[in-house]
């Protein structure tokens, strides 16, 4: 097993919630006695691939691999404001801040705000203004997300 490499991809999918259960039951089509009774509450996800490929997943191991979006084939606002958190604020000078902003991933985006006057210098200023600018990143990196899932590599 030496010889094997590490890679990485991303592909689009449609899933829903499922238990294990429903899965075996409705989408593999078992019959009830074949189906153990420690799967009746187990979580996951029905996955449905694009060449209509269905299995399973559970609950922690989908979420840790797939971000669901509000859209098929576009990034929303809303699914660029659900990426990232509310951002760590740290005040470098009296006119000036960096708000790290920390994406899904685990992808941190450093925004610095600052100004002419410190007297002027407000906190919840600063945060709309690096917000702004880090939710600008996320939008383009979820569209190369996005078009990589969607069409593969060229």
């Amino acid at each position: 097993m030496d010889d094997l490499k590490n890679y990485i991809g991303v592909k689009m999918i449609k899933a829903k919630k499922m238990t294990r259960y429903d899965f075996l039951i409705d989408a593999q089509g078992k019959k009830l006695e074949d189906v153990k009774e420690q799967e009746e509450n187990q979580h996951g996800y029905l996955v449905v691939y694009p060449d209509g490929y269905k299995s399973w997943s559970p609950k922690n191991v989908f979420e840790s691999a797939y971000y669901g979006l509000d859209c098929d084939n576009v990034i929303t606002a809303n699914d660029v404001a659900n990426f990232i958190d509310d951002g760590k604020f740290t005040q470098l000078s009296d006119k000036s801040a960096v708000v790290t902003y920390t994406g899904k991933s685990g992808f941190e985006y450093n925004e610095i705000s600052a100004c002419v006057d410190p007297a002027r210098f407000k906190e919840d200023i600063a945060r709309t203004v690096t917000k702004h600018s880090a939710m600008e990143k996320v939008w383009e990196h979820l569209g190369f997300v996005l078009q990589w899932a969607k069409f593969g590599l060229k």
